[in-house]
């Protein structure tokens, strides 16, 4: 997705979302919250150059910006694709459903570095995502060693709080639909935020002294 704020010295800003992979009028709890705060959704806009005072697109369209902030698609690293092991389209580290690194036995990859085997498109690569599929690849590591086969599956889900300052939302999809922590905790509500710092606490605290 992409960014950008428009507006001239001492005029009133306007904010606009451009992002490729949006159909107009698309609905959803981002876009919703997007619209509240008065922010354009410029959709189905993708920069393919940025130039002095704002951007063009293919066509050569132009869109007038004082600010661009510009998140290009995530792809796998450049050291993935120089070495020995296979590469997916998007060219992370190609492996199957159990963590597997395909045409080559007893490796194992996850997280930002690997692909899904035929994921939903909604699925993440990094952070929570990654941890389930880095508790199944090492189960499942220990089961070749010691002989076995590969069972250990990973759940597929996207869980994140959204913290919007003045208010917040926790975003979350999985392939069974099961809510977060059956649900005991509100969609959305400013108190989130509370929560998300107390996740992030408990999760150093793990990561350092665990």
């Amino acid at each position: 997705m992409h960014g950008n704020v428009h507006g001239n010295a001492g005029h009133h800003a306007s904010h606009h979302f451009p992002s490729p992979d949006r159909s107009p009028g698309e609905k959803g709890a981002i876009t919703d919250r997007l619209r509240e705060r008065g922010i354009i959704l410029d959709d189905g806009y993708e920069p393919a150059e940025f130039l002095d005072g704002g951007m063009a697109d293919i066509d050569g369209k132009f869109r007038k910006a004082d600010l661009v902030l510009y998140s290009p698609e995530i792809t796998g690293p450049s050291l993935v694709q120089k070495s020995c092991v296979p590469v997916s389209i998007g060219g992370h580290i190609d492996v199957d459903k159990y963590g597997q690194v395909k045409g080559l036995p007893h490796v194992f990859a996850a997280g930002d570095c690997a692909n899904h085997e035929n994921p939903p498109l909604w699925v993440p690569h990094q952070a929570h995502m990654a941890q389930l599929r880095s508790n199944a690849a090492a189960k499942n590591m220990k089961a070749i060693l010691n002989g076995k086969e590969s069972t250990n599956l990973y759940r597929q889900e996207l869980s994140c709080i959204l913290d919007m300052q003045d208010d917040a939302m926790w975003l979350h999809r999985s392939e069974d639909g099961r809510p977060p922590f059956r649900n005991i905790f509100p969609r959305r509500s400013k108190n989130l935020i509370l929560v998300k710092e107390a996740f992030e606490r408990i999760f150093l605290f793990y990561l350092r002294y665990l």
